[in-house]
């Protein structure tokens, strides 16, 4: 009950965000009037969406909890007071929403960028309904999330192929990284939002001064990019923390 009433929350300010401005920019394409469609683009803005996950959150993560997973006290009673279990989701129905939700984002941006940041625009919409603002700020705070599901998918991955906790003795710097605190995955996250972040701020730069932008903006970007490759690494540790990676600790 409490994940279908996430996924409620969630889904309807999405759902109009992208099918609502999907279809205001077909009528525009089709030479009609998308300016009845405003009320659903004026809805999906990114501050509802925002908003809308951080509430969903609020009954999607105890949902979840309750669906597939328990809340124990923690045996090893250092730190912690309780471990947090999950059933651990399959590997395919991880991979598909990982890439569902990659392949959403990264089609609003595409569809967002030439419109709104190279003022290449060959619709007339009205701007109260064109999506492709809103497209563009929602791509750009939520393109990590799909990186760092892949990366959480590649470090179960390993970990099941690797083999049992007993062959990897507890060593507390990997346990502290890549279970406590989960840093091989906001590295991940924190790798893509540098990557993006270059590479605008090199198209922004380069109207001033060409050699400059390309280059502040390659660095930035390897430097991105680099992070991203980090944190896949970190996650192959995760072994050798001596922990189930479908549990967490909590106080």
């Amino acid at each position: 009950m409490l994940v279908a009433a996430g996924l409620v929350v969630l889904g309807v300010p999405v759902a109009a965000l992208v099918g609502g401005g999907a279809l205001a920019l077909l009528i525009a394409a089709a030479g009609g009037d998308a300016g009845a469609l405003s009320p659903v683009v004026v809805f999906a803005q990114p501050m509802t969406v925002g908003i809308a996950a951080l509430i969903a959150t609020c009954f999607l993560i105890p949902g979840e909890q309750l669906r597939r997973g328990e809340i124990v006290a923690n045996p090893d009673a250092d730190g912690a007071v309780n471990v947090s279990r999950f059933r651990p989701l399959s590997s395919g129905w991880h991979l598909f929403w990982a890439l569902l939700s990659l392949a959403l984002i990264v089609g609003m941006l595409v569809a967002a960028v030439p419109a709104t940041l190279l003022d290449q625009d060959a619709l007339d919409v009205p701007s109260s309904a064109d999506p492709r603002p809103s497209w563009l700020l929602v791509s750009l705070l939520f393109l990590p999330l799909p990186f760092v599901a892949l990366a959480s998918l590649a470090k179960k991955t390993h970990w099941m192929r690797v083999g049992a906790i007993a062959d990897h003795p507890r060593r507390a710097a990997w346990r502290w990284v890549t279970y406590r605190w989960r840093l091989d995955l906001w590295t991940v996250a924190l790798g893509v939002a540098v990557a993006q972040w270059g590479a605008f701020l090199g198209w922004g730069l380069s109207d001033e001064d060409a050699e400059a932008g390309i280059a502040v903006g390659t660095v930035t970007v390897v430097l991105g990019l680099g992070l991203l490759v980090l944190g896949f690494w970190l996650g192959r540790g995760a072994p050798k923390s001596g922990e189930l990676p479908t549990t967490g600790e909590s106080l």
